[in-house]
């Protein structure tokens, strides 16, 4: 009998210890956790809610807006996710009145997201988009060495704020130094690497956001789309047919739903080169600024 234990032990072994290391990482605090256990405790309370990729993730500050707001935004999050994130919380948005939505230069023409984010809604969000085990497992999406690193440093060093990067209210503050002299270069690169000769994508990704807009009709909800400030040399750097076909989707919208608004930033005067965090993404004082533009659209919009 005692042979026959140690036998099934060595047999197991291989399935434990992966199993506990997942475990053990699962357990580390992370943004999609407390924005899940925040949307499920107090989602009620929410009047204005931020969606989007990290265009609205590092761009709109909810401190900023005088109604009760939460940033649901994420880095990397397409328009698909963005439609599933929303459904899985809509029944929670009791007093919900606007909702904060971007259409950037990229989103109708972007086709899957990377996959060390698709699996954080699996995960986190109980958000199934894949029975692959690359998209539900946290093992599969590190490295030995980063698997290491990471539980050295939460369960014996202690720091519970390895993949903590947003505020109470989803707001996303990790500092990030300005590099002024490659700024320009990293604008130009991020503005190729959004720009899609493939527009296989844009039916798909404009029909979803035309369900999301007949929803909110549907909930009486006030929806402002934006398109974000951009760096001088991003912008300089935009396909024009691309662009150009944003701005006539995200046109036909805004006259087809009369609770429906949109915004376009993307060469706004009120932003210099000092509000950017990167070529694409604004910086600690260029959400200040954009945030309180919001505030006076939706403050407007309210006293309608």
């Amino acid at each position: 009998m005692k042979r026959f234990i140690l036998n099934l032990s060595f047999f197991l072994i291989p399935f434990t210890i992966p199993l506990i290391i997942e475990m053990g990482i699962r357990n580390i605090p992370n943004d999609y956790k407390n924005k899940n256990a925040f949307m499920l405790n107090k989602a009620s309370e929410i009047e204005t809610l931020i969606l989007g990729s990290s265009h609205t993730h590092l761009g709109i500050n909810p401190i900023y807006l005088d109604s009760k707001s939460y940033n649901l935004a994420f880095l990397g999050e397409n328009i698909s996710y963005s439609s599933n994130v929303y459904k899985k919380f809509s029944p929670k948005l009791k007093n919900l009145k606007t909702i904060i939505f971007p259409v950037s230069y990229h989103s109708l023409f972007n086709s899957s997201m990377s996959k060390k984010w698709i699996k954080n809604y699996s995960i986190y969000y109980d958000i199934n988009s894949s029975d692959l085990p690359v998209d539900n497992l946290e093992i599969l999406n590190k490295d030995v060495k980063t698997i290491y690193e990471d539980l050295v440093d939460y369960y014996i060093n202690h720091n519970d704020s390895i993949y903590l990067n947003s505020t109470s209210l989803g707001w996303y503050y990790k500092k990030k130094k300005l590099d002024t002299l490659n700024l320009s270069y990293i604008a130009k690169k991020t503005a190729k690497n959004h720009t899609h000769k493939d527009h296989g994508q844009l039916a798909k990704n404009c029909l979803v956001l035309l369900k999301l807009a007949h929803i909110w009709k549907s909930n009486n909800i006030n929806v402002i789309l934006i398109t974000p400030p951009f760096h001088e040399d991003y912008i300089k750097n935009m396909d024009n047919r691309q662009w150009q076909t944003t701005l006539k989707k995200v046109k036909e919208l805004d006259k087809q739903f009369d609770n429906l608004d949109y915004y376009n930033f993307y060469n706004d005067k009120h932003f210099n080169k000092s509000d950017f965090k990167d070529g694409d993404h604004l910086n600690k004082q260029g959400a200040k600024k954009l945030t309180i533009i919001l505030n006076d659209i939706i403050n407007h919009r309210n006293n309608l």
